[in-house]
């Protein structure tokens, strides 16, 4: 049971995780052609690999904390549905505020690149 009741957290932490990482994208990542800054990259590959080392052993103590008793895991069940939901919400309220999801703009076609028109 434990094992099953491990997979199910860590299913639940990732789903919560990459809601929470694509709340607030706009544009499909990797689809739209950005200048990268070196400085912004490093320092971002920097901070998160600092969260994920810190956040890596937490999760790990979350979950033997939540499989050592049947009421632990239904409070991390309760915390992580109640924050899913939350989620959720701020994503509707964020689409009902914003056009969609834009992908990166056409190139212009060979006729114009040409001139032949």
């Amino acid at each position: 049971m434990a094992s099953f009741a491990s997979v199910l957290l860590n299913l639940a932490f990732a789903v919560v995780g990459i809601d929470l990482v694509l709340l607030n994208f706009e544009r499909i990542p990797f689809t739209y052609r950005v200048q990268p800054d070196s400085r912004k990259m490093v320092m971002r590959f920097v901070l998160a690999l600092v969260g994920f080392l810190m956040l890596a052993p937490f999760l790990a103590w979350l979950e033997t904390w939540a499989t050592a008793r049947w009421w632990h895991y239904a409070i991390l069940a309760a915390g992580i549905t109640a924050g899913w939901f939350d989620l959720r919400r701020r994503r509707r309220a964020n689409e009902r505020d914003s056009t969609g999801l834009s992908f990166e703009e056409r190139a212009p076609s060979e006729f114009q690149l040409l001139k032949l028109t």
